[in-house]
This record gives C-alpha cells, sequence and structure tokens, in this order.
C-alpha cells in the first residue's frame, strides 16, 4: 500500500497569465487561492463519496523547465481504532480474510484514498478554474 498517492496536473499559462492580470492583487495569493480551493474540492468529493475526509491532502502550484504544474499529495491515513458507538459489536465482511468480523473494536491498518476520488476533485475544482489542461499522471510513493 504507497504511503503517498501524487497527481500533477499541466496548467494552461496563457489561461493563468490572463486570470492573474484580470486580479487585484499579488499573484501568489491567487496561486494560493487556487490550491487551496483544489484542497477544499478534494476534501468535499471525500467527504460526500467516503463520508469522511479521511486522508491528510496538500495542494501546491509549481513552475518549473516543463511548464505550470499543479501538485496535489494526498496522504495514507494513520492507523487507528474503530469502536462500537450506536450498536455492542461490530459487523462486517472482513474481504482480505473472507470471513465476517464480529467484535466490539477492530485496529484498522490506515487506507490509501481512492484515485478516482482524488481525480474527482480536482475535476470539480477545474470546472470553476479555467486553467487546467490535459490528464493529470498520477504516481504513488
Amino acid at each position: 500500500m504507497p504511503a503517498t498517492v501524487t497527481v500533477k496536473v499541466r496548467l494552461n499559462k496563457k489561461a493563468l497569465d490572463k486570470e492573474l492580470l484580470d486580479r487585484d492583487g499579488a499573484v501568489g495569493y491567487v496561486i494560493a487561492g487556487f490550491a487551496g480551493q483544489v484542497t477544499k474540492d478534494i476534501k468535499q468529493v471525500f467527504i460526500d463519496r467516503a463520508r469522511g475526509a479521511w486522508w491528510p491532502v496538500h495542494s501546491s502550484i509549481e513552475s518549473g523547465a516543463k511548464g505550470v504544474h499543479l501538485t496535489v499529495t494526498v496522504k495514507k491515513s494513520k492507523a487507528h481504532k474503530i469502536v462500537a458507538k450506536n450498536a455492542p459489536m461490530l459487523v462486517f465482511l472482513w474481504e482480505r480474510e473472507g470471513r465476517m468480523f464480529v467484535g466490539p473494536s477492530v485496529n484498522h491498518p490506515g487506507s490509501t484514498p481512492p484515485e478516482k476520488l482524488i481525480l474527482s476533485g480536482i475535476e470539480k475544482a477545474s470546472k470553476r478554474l479555467v486553467f487546467t489542461t490535459r490528464s493529470p499522471t498520477v504516481t504513488s510513493n
């Protein structure tokens, strides 16, 4: 299970430059605002589709020889204990073991976020922010 999932999205420099020219204020605030919006949208997709923002998310914008890129890094959730709250026992199919689990608590090893949810969050942000282009590339570390 990878510790992090990193997604890079190439940004449309012309559209980004136009967006920056059309706004008042420092460029850094606009860039940070965009990265923050992506983080917010990804967390909202996690809440909507996975019922919680279980995975730490960080977004940044980088400029280099290959253009301007949005980099989103999502880390694996930490190991944690899950305790039954609304019932005396937890009951679920333990797929890895091929059996039902019944008990008052379980030690969860942590999980890697589904790449599909990360990409959905980026897509949600890019509908409002017109300077994303091309397909994102996903790498796992």
